[in-house]
């Protein structure tokens, strides 16, 4: 039997997060967003991709997932309504601490599972530029790939 913690994935509720949690999240969007986008973006080794507004922002309208380990916050993502049957999401982050075990294909699957739930059929994601090897990460999902738009399979 596996012992190893499990990794659980939920969109966050109104009031389940402290406000350490939320500076927890905005720290870890921003250091994965300043190690992957530190060529795109000018900066002096500072790099403010989000803050505390927005994520509590997301919260309220119940945009955000989180992924946990042993209750540690080591990922998350932005989900959100764009257009009928069309949902975005973007911000995916996993803690470079717990890199590959699989927190960001739970977060995909999590977002699809939202899509699915609430009648979206092609899920679009936000590119903040042309990360190749995000870009082939995404498309790994064997989906038709539509440049920035992902189609949800049957069922």
């Amino acid at each position: 039997m596996d012992s190893a913690p499990k990794i659980l994935t939920n969109i966050v509720e109104e009031g389940e997060l402290s406000r350490q949690d939320i500076n927890v999240i905005v720290k870890l969007i921003n250091q994965v967003y300043l190690l992957t986008e530190k060529d795109f973006w000018p900066h002096d080794g500072q790099y403010e991709r989000t803050n505390t507004n927005e994520i509590e922002h997301f919260i309220k309208k119940k945009e955000l997932i989180i992924a946990t380990k042993s209750q540690e916050i080591v990922g998350a993502a932005h989900i959100y309504h764009l257009k009928e049957n069309v949902c975005g999401f973007g911000m995916l982050v996993s803690s470079p601490k717990y890199r590959g075990i699989g927190i960001g294909s739970l977060l995909m699957k999590s977002i699809e599972d939202w899509a699915k739930t609430n009648h979206y059929n092609t899920i679009q994601l936000e590119l903040l530029n042309t990360n190749l090897d995000g870009n082939l990460y995404f498309a790994s999902g064997g989906r038709r790939i539509d440049r920035s738009r992902r189609s949800l399979p049957p069922g």
